[in-house]
């Protein structure tokens, strides 16, 4: 009698479709940046007298990145632990973990890294989890990458933009020197370039900055520099750009081989400290004075991962990005032929990583907005880093902060990536800004008891600045707490076909209730919200169709929302 296969639930369906798309992910990343894909599933090796399967074996050339996929939502059954401990003693042990592959994966015998000694081999561990890891856990395990939902979609994305050339970006992810990929190299060897140095005075740069005019070709800039993208995976304290648009890429690709000719305007990166200006004399150039005049210089940049910023062009330069498409052919030939104008900025040497980015992203902002209008959502990014004190900023950062936490974390939208997800850019500009400005007796600003809030209006202690932030994120969030519980749980969705909870009109119309709540001297603590939103049963009907506030009614059903709740 043929057995019966156990019928899985729904909940385990759901999980099993999860874990085949993770899987599946992953290997698309690094099948789109060239790497070679050991062709076995969940492979069993056994190192020394400890054992593990193995998920995912990727290859370049000598670099060899072992990457657990996994769903798992905690660390209960310790998972992460013994994946770190496992992996910990594959690289303790790398010439035994090389042979087991040698000897048990024919793929491996046939890849790249076969031709390569072992000492020569490079190892990465990768842990990718559908799930956030905890930073205490990144903390203890820190041999282990790790790549979350949002840095999984966002090398998801560029990989199928820009293709081979992602590996630059992932080598930096993994933490391995590109110049140690492939054949290997001594010392760090540098990039020569002809150029001119420009006065401080004629640029109307703040002392102390040089700004350099020179031509590089394309593949240089593809290898070494990065782009603070809001969405990508770089651990700053400010990220300001967009993430690349594949449409607009293929447009450039389009135009390179049409027209056969480089983009002839500037782009502008940010240089490295350790680049050195040479004069004719063979030292390094002298500070620029006001008196000086422009002259050409020799501009020698290291050849390391990540060091040069792009500013503005970054669609330019990745234009010329190794693709397989139907332009890759003859833009193979331009990649390293052509030459990109490009302004360099060198920063003083004494300026602070966080100032040089709030300095790059004003230039962003002023170079793109004078241009093509920045989209308001991106404007607002950037408002946070440029003018942190400015209404609108602290708004963005309070609502930045309930996207992180319950009820609204799995709501509003924070990255390009999501989907279905509540957009917040008109929250942020008709709600949350008159809820969180710097004056006005129905701001959080009257009700916070702090002794030195007022020096919030000097605009300069940040540390101030953060704890508004978080009186703010905490009121609010107390308040929304209070509303979820008295909603019908079908009825809290951002599907606008089910409910008109969870919409832009809702959220800032709550945030109104909550101004009138402040003028009013009627703030409370949870309970007390609670009690006031049960009040709201049969009063105001969220279902489509029957839900009578418009877009433009957010103040309307804001004080609809007091009047039945709380007056």
């Amino acid at each position: 009698m043929a057995k019966k296969h156990k019928k899985l639930s729904e909940k385990a369906k759901e999980q099993l479709r999860l874990q085949k798309k993770l899987r599946k992910d992953v290997r698309l990343i690094f099948s789109n940046a060239g790497f070679t894909l050991v062709p076995q599933e969940d492979i069993e090796a056994e190192i020394n007298g400890q054992k593990s399967d193995l998920d995912n074996v990727f290859i370049y050339e000598n670099l060899v990145v072992v990457a657990e996929d996994t769903i798992v939502t905690n660390d209960k059954t310790g998972h992460l632990r013994k994946k770190a401990e496992f992996f910990r003693h594959c690289h303790d042990n790398k010439s035994d973990f090389i042979k087991f592959l040698k000897t048990n994966i024919p793929a491996y015998k046939n890849s790249s890294a076969a031709s390569f000694s072992d000492s020569d081999i490079h190892l990465a561990f990768l842990y990718v989890s559908w799930c956030e890891i905890d930073s205490l856990h990144q903390q203890r395990y820190q041999l282990l990458k790790f790549m979350d939902q949002k840095v999984l979609s966002y090398f998801l994305s560029l990989s199928k933009t820009i293709k081979k050339s992602a590996r630059f970006e992932i080598f930096k992810f993994l933490g391995v020197d590109f110049e140690k990929i492939g054949s290997q190299k001594s010392g760090t060897p540098s990039n020569e370039y002809t150029g001119l140095i420009l006065p401080e005075t004629p640029s109307g740069f703040p002392s102390g900055y040089k700004l350099v005019s020179f031509l590089i070709d394309p593949i240089t800039l593809l290898r070494q520099s990065y782009v603070l993208r809001k969405d990508g995976w770089l651990d700053k304290n400010f990220v300001y750009q967009r993430i690349l648009i594949g449409s607009k890429i293929l447009n450039m690709r389009k135009y390179l081989t049409g027209e056969g000719r480089v983009f002839v305007n500037n782009v502008i990166v940010a240089l490295p400290d350790d680049v050195k200006l040479v004069d004719n004399g063979n030292a390094l150039a002298a500070p620029i004075n006001a008196s000086a005049v422009k002259r050409p210089v020799k501009i020698h940049i290291p050849q390391k991962a990540g060091n040069i910023g792009i500013i503005d062009g970054q669609h330019r330069v990745f234009s010329y990005h190794e693709g397989d498409d139907i332009h890759e052919k003859i833009i193979s030939q331009m990649r390293d032929k052509q030459h990109l104008l490009v302004t360099g900025i060198i920063f003083p040497t004494n300026m602070t990583e966080d100032d040089r980015v709030r300095f790059e992203a004003k230039l962003f902002l002023e170079i793109n907005d004078k241009q093509t209008r920045t989209n308001a959502a991106l404007r607002q990014v950037i408002g946070t880093i440029v003018n942190p004190f400015e209404d609108i900023s602290i708004a963005k950062m309070v609502v930045n902060e309930l996207a992180r936490r319950i009820p609204m974390n799995d709501v509003l939208e924070q990255h390009f990536f999501d989907r279905g997800k509540l957009k917040t850019t008109s929250i942020v500009s008709y709600g949350m800004k008159h809820v969180t400005k710097l004056s006005g007796n129905d701001s959080f600003f009257h009700a916070w008891s702090n002794r030195k809030k007022n020096n919030l209006q000097k605009g300069k202690d940040m540390a101030l600045l953060n704890q508004y932030v978080k009186f703010c994120a905490d009121e609010m969030n107390i308040f929304l707490q209070a509303f979820k519980k008295n909603i019908p749980a079908n009825m809290w969705t951002t599907d606008q076909k089910a409910s008109r909870v969870l919409t832009a009109t809702t959220i800032t119309g709550l945030i109104h209730c909550m101004r009138v709540l402040i003028e009013n001297n009627k703030r409370g603590d949870l309970s007390y919200y609670d009690k006031g939103f049960k009040k709201l049963a049969g009063k105001i009907d969220f279902t489509p169709g029957i839900f009578m506030y418009k877009s433009s009614h957010w103040k309307d059903l804001g004080d609809k929302i007091y009047d039945t709740s709380f007056k």
